[in-house]
């Protein structure tokens, strides 16, 4: 993905000729390559939520040549998010040749007595972020349940709620050196109604406390705060449950070259009054 800066319909035509001699259009693309470069991380921290952080790193810096400059996405997740994405099978992704999670599935031979290999699983985290919290590192808790959701089918009120309850539920949980009251893993009568018809049981069934080491980097001092995951299986057997509905596309550049052709007369104006005053 490339957002493209045109000037042509900018640069006054009368003052073109002058700007090339004063070197002022390759200043003025610097300036402006700067602007739309701040413009799209901008846009990127204020509109996307769990996928942000992704998406920005993507952006790159802008790189000059002779009368361009070049401000590239890449990754392909920033570009599906850009883009957009049709539905696609989980499976093929999370099990294919490229994938580092996934184990093989081994069945016993009735025949010779040994094993062969029948197909691929893959245990897959999903972090689940805590009530109130931004979302950057998973959903809330109760957020996937609330109208306006893809699946959700709560209230606002009624789906905080009930994230506050799995909350608390989950703050109890055990950690594996043995910190807390409560069960290893949330059980399903703690866990809430199911977030959509096709699953098996709640989002929430089987969420474990784990805790980890933060470094604080402006202290230096280190605490330890507690993450909630749950895990859920994939494999080539699975007939459902994970098809992808697809991604809608942000074009976050589009709104980038927007900005820069409003901006660009004034950017143009200053850098000439500028070059003039000092001449």
């Amino acid at each position: 993905m490339i957002v493209d800066v045109d000037l042509s319909e900018a640069l006054p035509q009368a003052l073109a000729h002058m700007m090339g001699d004063m070197g002022l259009v390759e200043a003025v693309l610097t300036d402006l390559a700067e602007m739309a470069w701040l413009k799209w991380r901008n846009l990127a921290a204020r509109e996307l939520h769990s996928s942000r952080q992704t998406y920005i790193d993507g952006i790159q810096e802008p790189v000059a040549s002779t009368g361009e400059r070049t401000i590239a996405l890449v990754g392909w997740l920033p570009n599906a998010i850009e883009n957009g994405l049709d539905s696609f099978d989980l499976r093929e992704t999370l099990l294919g040749s490229n994938s580092r999670a996934r184990r093989p599935i081994w069945s016993e031979s009735g025949r010779s007595g040994g094993r062969m290999q029948v197909g691929w699983y893959a245990n897959i985290p999903f972090r689940h972020g805590t009530p109130g919290s931004s979302g950057l590192a998973g959903q809330p808790m109760g957020a996937p349940h609330a109208e306006g959701t893809r699946q959700g089918t709560m209230e606002a009120p009624a789906a905080q709620q009930f994230g506050k309850e799995i909350y608390q539920a989950a703050k109890q949980l055990r950690t594996k050196g043995g910190r807390g009251k409560g069960p290893m893993a949330l059980p399903s009568s703690q866990a809430g109604p199911k977030l959509s018809p096709h699953h098996s049981t709640s989002i929430y069934t089987g969420m474990r406390r784990v805790r980890k080491p933060y470094k604080n980097e402006r202290t230096g001092k280190t605490t330890v705060q507690s993450q909630y995951f749950t895990w859920r299986r994939i494999s080539t057997e699975n007939s459902n449950g994970w098809i992808h509905p697809g991604i809608e596309p942000r074009r976050l550049s589009e709104k980038v070259e927007d900005y820069i052709h409003q901006v660009a007369p004034g950017v143009v104006q200053a850098a000439i009054k500028s070059a003039m005053r000092k001449g």
